[in-house]
C-alpha cells in the first residue's frame, strides 16, 4: 500500500516510516539495519547502512563513510559524496589514500608511492611518483627529474631550455638554443 505512514513488525524484521521524513528497517535474520531522514534510502539526506559486512553513514553533502569488512576497507569523505568530496580518506590492506581536492593527493599502493600538491596527478603542479623501478619529481615547468632503473635512463629538464639525458649507451647535454652535445658510450664517439 502507499502510505505517508507505515509500521510493520514481523519475524523477518521491523520496519517503520513517515515519508519522506523518517525510515526505519531493522532485518534480524541479516543483522542489518537502515535509517533515513529527509528523504528515501540512499537519497536521504541523513542515512545509515549496516550489515555484519559493511557499513555507510552519510550526512549529505558534509560526511560520508564507509566501511567493507570483507575486503578491511575504510573510506571517509568531507564535503561531497564518495569521490567527488573535497577531502577523501581510503584505507585497505595494501592501499593508503588521501585527497585535499585540488591542493593535495597522496597515495601508497604496496611499494608504489605518489603525492601531488596544487593540481591532480599528472597535471599538478608539484609531482612525486616513487616506485621500486621509477623515481620523478616536477615542479612545473620549472624542473622535472626522471630515473628509470628498469631502463637504466636518467634524465633532468630544467625552465623547458635544459635537458639532461644518461642512458645505458649514450650521453646527451642541451641548452636551447645554444648548445647540444651527445656522447655515444659504445662507440666512444661525442658531437
Amino acid at each position: 500500500t502507499i502510505s505517508l505512514y507505515e509500521h510493520t513488525r514481523s519475524e523477518v524484521g521491523v520496519t517503520d516510516r513517515f515519508f519522506p521524513v523518517h525510515r526505519y528497517e531493522h532485518e534480524l535474520k541479516k543483522e542489518a539495519f537502515r535509517v533515513s531522514l529527509i528523504g528515501h534510502k540512499a537519497f536521504s539526506l541523513f542515512w545509515v547502512d549496516t550489515d555484519p559486512r559493511s557499513t555507510e553513514s552519510h550526512l549529505f553533502p558534509l560526511f560520508s563513510y564507509e566501511k567493507n569488512k570483507k575486503r578491511e576497507e575504510d573510506q571517509l569523505g568531507l564535503f561531497g559524496y564518495g569521490e567527488l568530496s573535497l577531502y577523501r580518506h581510503k584505507t585497505a590492506p595494501a592501499v593508503l589514500a588521501n585527497r585535499l581536492f585540488p591542493l593535495y593527493d597522496y597515495r601508497e599502493e604496496g611499494e608504489d608511492r605518489s603525492l601531488s600538491l596544487a593540481g591532480v596527478s599528472d597535471f599538478a603542479l608539484y609531482r612525486h611518483v616513487a616506485t621500486p623501478t621509477l623515481t620523478v619529481n616536477r615542479l612545473s615547468p620549472l624542473y622535472r627529474y626522471r630515473h628509470d632503473r628498469a631502463l637504466g635512463e636518467v634524465e633532468w629538464d630544467i625552465a623547458l631550455i635544459y635537458n639532461h639525458l644518461v642512458t645505458r649507451t649514450s650521453v646527451s647535454d642541451t641548452l636551447f638554443p645554444l648548445y647540444n652535445y651527445e656522447r655515444d658510450r659504445e662507440k666512444d664517439q661525442s658531437r
